[in-house]
């Protein structure tokens, strides 16, 4: 028996309105880090800085960036690949651990 137009629509909107979450973690160098090295779709991004530095977050490669300074959390919307969003430490400290959290 298939589903009636009533509840295909309820199915499509919990599905629109429901997000899986996940936790990552990336350590800086001195260059810019990816996220990710992989292509993982996300929808949204959480980038925390508890690392004691100022952060570079760049969303194309680090031709422009975003200062995230230390205790920040900072949400990146609409984002069609989490390898887009790469970060570093603003002095180039190598070895800081940043955590963010992504939700697909």
């Amino acid at each position: 028996m298939g589903l009636t137009n009533l509840e295909s629509l309820i199915t499509s909107l919990v599905g629109f309105y429901t997000r899986r979450g996940y936790n990552g973690s990336v350590v800086t160098t001195a260059n810019f880090v990816q996220l990710s090295t992989t292509s993982i779709p996300a929808q949204l991004v959480y980038v925390s800085n508890t690392s004691g530095k100022t952060l570079w977050v760049s969303t194309d490669g680090g031709t422009t960036y975003l200062a995230l300074p230390d205790g920040a959390i900072f949400p990146f919307n609409n984002i069609a690949d989490l390898s887009t969003i790469s970060l570093k430490a603003s002095d180039n400290t190598a070895d800081l651990t940043v955590t963010f959290r992504y939700e697909v």
